[in-house]
């Protein structure tokens, strides 16, 4: 058996540093994988205040759990689509809402 990386995924460090400076007053932090669940912890260590945390699939948010013990979306559909239509859904009033 040989084992063959099509590819391989690695930080910028200029990227981190930029996205560490602009995650205050960040509404939405989307996950499209695990591995950038892990990546984004070992980064930027934490989710900024306020944040709402969307995973695309389960893989994903069992990996944010791993990390995260606060309330979070999870896409119905395994899309970018599907990411879009959690945080749409999160915001709707609640229909028995008084």
């Amino acid at each position: 058996m040989v084992d063959i990386h099509a590819y391989t995924v690695e930080s910028d460090k200029a990227v981190s540093q930029s996205a560490r400076e602009k995650l205050p007053g960040t509404d939405y932090l989307c996950f499209s994988s695990a591995g950038g669940v892990e990546e984004f912890f070992a980064i930027q260590g934490a989710v900024p205040s306020g944040a709402k945390c969307v995973c695309i699939g389960e893989t994903t948010a069992k990996a944010l759990r791993e990390h995260y013990n606060l309330p979070f979306l999870c896409s119905r559909e395994i899309s970018a689509e599907g990411m879009v239509k959690a945080i749409l859904r999160s915001q709707q009033p609640e229909e028995n809402a008084v």
